[in-house]
């Protein structure tokens, strides 16, 4: 009989690893994170700002760098699956695809089978006819371009899902501006294209997405929405509405849903592979074809075929939307960074998020940023005090310039000082608006908080926060008191302060201000 001490030793002898096999070794504490943590906790705070009216959306984060991806998931995969959606869950691909429709078009036109500038009217049925302007006959570039001048249709899905209800829609469509005159959205104008193209390979455009363009580059979880065999429903992510509603699976195929599309982070992640090392092949070349493509816009950014573009920087980006579903892609192909996100909800704003992680991830790492970041103990001595509490997370502690009187055309330098108060999710944005005597906005320096270096989801209570800016002040500013109002935002939405003497009736505080004099001070 054994006693009870000799088999509490052989229970803890089994429960030991044997000689050879592995056992993780704990990581000591406190321990330094991974690049690859760090990052995840960097996005992780920026998709919690945007997941605030959806947190159990699912969301699905790929980031492009340094010549690999790396994915993250976020929220719930279904109402009954609560894991994150990993890099294979299905969402709905939505107007992203006009991506995909766009390399489709410089495809075709390489293989001969279309022209950039034939009129859309030749490969559309001839029951179709499209809305003439004295400007001359629509194109397919236009269409593409988005200039085409035709309307944009709610609910397009809905009133045209045979050729008769889109032959009706037709006649009393009219332009709204010339042909090629104006960059002007129109969903009617990309279903048009799919609808042309399809058309003039006999294939529906779905099918030609999928193994035209998506198979020959390895997206090979990119589908329709016909169900075959082969489909495995357990990879979809349920989508939300705008007001949290769940919405079930679509697999109805409407004749001009050019978005009725699924796809999977892994294959964004291939796809903007492709847009950043195209290669050779005559697809690798539809896709530059198609991106040089271009239309300035007047605002310093470009219209290109399935993407917007900013030259300046060597970015291009593309945003989609369906009910339930929100995608996005960003490229800077000097970089070789790229980022997709899939959110499986309709109120989660992707086009901003993208740009955040886009900031996020530029960003150096926490280990080329002081401890604390830059934290003061106390304010300096010249510094002005307040005490300004905002939405009871933080105060704002007072400013300070570096000369009261300055000249049009000087560079002034501004410190802010903030206080933090409790733990914030948000990465907080400052605006900075300058007003005149007269109340009129002369100057605006939004801008985060010591520049980026040190986000305010970082922020730990009790930090004072040292946050300098430069403004530059106008030309052409007539003489007289120059006042800087401050504001702050996160996830879209303004943080008030709470009632003070230097908080004005639209919840901007009081900061600095300085005399504005001709000539050298």
């Amino acid at each position: 009989m054994l006693s009870r001490r000799r088999w509490l030793l052989g229970a803890a002898a089994l429960a030991a690893p044997l000689p050879g096999c592995y056992a993780k070794p704990p990581k000591p504490y406190p321990y330094a994170a991974t690049p690859e943590e760090e990052l995840r906790e960097r996005v992780a705070a920026r998709v919690r700002a945007f997941q605030a009216s959806a947190p159990d959306a699912g969301v699905a984060v790929g980031i492009w760098r340094d010549g690999r991806p790396s994915v993250f998931g976020f929220g719930r995969t279904t109402y009954h699956d609560p894991h994150p959606p990993n890099a294979d869950a299905l969402f709905e691909l939505g107007s992203l695809a006009e991506t995909l429709v766009g390399v489709l078009l410089a495809e075709m036109v390489a293989r001969k089978r279309a022209a950039f500038d034939g009129p859309a009217q030749e490969l559309l049925p001839p029951s179709l006819k499209l809305p003439a302007d004295g400007g001359g006959e629509i194109t397919l570039r236009q269409l593409a371009l988005h200039t085409s001048g035709l309307p944009a249709v709610p609910d397009l899905e809905r009133v045209a899902g045979d050729e008769a209800a889109l032959t009706a829609l037709l006649a009393k469509a009219k332009l709204e501006t010339p042909p090629g005159a104006r960059f002007q959205p129109s969903n009617l104008g990309i279903a048009l294209l799919g609808h042309a193209l399809a058309t003039r390979e006999g294939r529906s455009i779905g099918w030609l997405c999928r193994n035209r363009i998506a198979a020959p580059l390895g997206m090979l979880s990119t589908t329709t929405f016909e169900r075959d065999a082969a489909f495995d429903d357990n990879r979809l992510v349920e989508g939300r509405d705008a007001r949290g509603a769940r919405v079930a699976p679509r697999f109805d195929v409407p004749m001009l849903s050019v978005g009725a599309q699924r796809t999977s982070l892994n294959d964004l992640l291939r796809l903007l592979q492709a847009v950043l090392v195209p290669g050779q092949s005559l697809l690798g070349a539809a896709i530059f074809s198609a991106i040089d493509q271009r239309r300035p816009l007047g605002d310093g950014t470009e219209v290109v075929i399935g993407w917007r573009s900013d030259p300046a920087r060597g970015v291009l980006w593309q945003a989609g939307s369906s009910p339930g579903f929100r995608a996005g892609l960003w490229v800077e192909r000097q970089s070789a960074r790229a980022i997709a996100v899939l959110a499986a909800s309709a109120s989660i704003d992707v086009r901003a998020l993208l740009f955040e992680l886009a900031r996020e991830e530029a960003l150096p790492s926490s280990r080329a940023i002081a401890q604390g970041g830059p934290v003061v103990q106390s304010l300096p001595p010249t510094a002005i005090r307040a005490d300004v509490v905002i939405d009871g997370k933080l105060r704002f502690a007072g400013h300070r310039v570096e000369s009261v009187v300055v000249s049009p055309g000087d560079a002034l330098r501004v410190v802010l000082y903030w206080q933090c108060l409790a733990r914030m999710p948000e990465d907080l944005q400052v605006s900075v608006v300058g007003m005149d005597e007269s109340g009129r906005e002369r100057l605006r320096a939004d801008h985060y908080p010591a520049g980026g270096r040190y986000p305010t989801y970082r922020w730990r209570p009790g930090d004072v926060v040292e946050d300098e800016l430069v403004v530059v002040v106008p030309a052409g500013y007539d003489a007289g008191r120059l006042t800087l109002w401050l504001g702050l935002t996160g996830s879209g939405r303004p943080l008030l302060p709470g009632p003070a003497r230097d908080v004005d009736l639209a919840g901007r505080i009081r900061g600095p201000s300085v005399e504005v004099v001709r000539g050298s001070p």
